[in-house]
């Protein structure tokens, strides 16, 4: 086997197979929220509002998992972890 086949082929199936995860995700977001499916007469209000509801779903998977831009800056691991930390401290003063 050549070496660009076997990186295709080792490539390929997670590439598919994360695009398919993605996909099942989003038809499941969709058949979930009644207020999409209360469109599902009109296929223009259906389509923009289950694509409006796929993307605000992945956005928010998003920022909670990786990196949210609205969240407070002044608010460091130090600070947070201070803070509940500070009943142990004073147990060991």
């Amino acid at each position: 086997m050549k070496p660009i086949q076997k990186i295709r082929k080792n490539v390929l199936l997670p590439f598919f197979a994360f695009i398919f995860a993605f996909f099942i995700g989003g038809l499941i977001i969709v058949f979930s929220d009644t207020e999409v499916m209360g469109n599902i007469k009109s296929p223009g209000k259906f389509l923009t509002s289950a694509l409006s509801k796929i993307g605000n779903s992945y956005l928010a998977v998003f920022q909670g998992s990786i990196f949210d831009i609205n969240l407070a800056r002044g608010e460091s691991f130090l600070k947070v972890s201070i803070h509940f930390l500070k009943p142990l401290l004073l147990q060991l003063l």
